[in-house]
């Protein structure tokens, strides 16, 4: 559950931000988009692999420092 709680000095365009930047960290729009449209199998294991590519290289540019 994604919650804001918005101060009574803070404006509603930082609460929004906020917001938006909650709902990227946690991919929450990302994975209603996918849930819109089938997805075949064989499409879904090459996206995960791909994703998996893309986590280990990140993960080592991150281990390298």
């Amino acid at each position: 559950m994604l919650k804001i709680t918005v101060r009574p000095d803070q404006n509603i365009e930082g609460a929004l931000r906020a917001f938006r930047s909650k709902m990227k960290k946690m991919r929450i729009l990302e994975d209603h988009c996918k849930s819109l449209r089938y997805e075949k199998p064989s499409d879904q294991k090459r996206r995960e692999k791909r994703e998996s590519k893309r986590r280990m290289r990140k993960a080592n540019r991150f281990a390298q420092r």
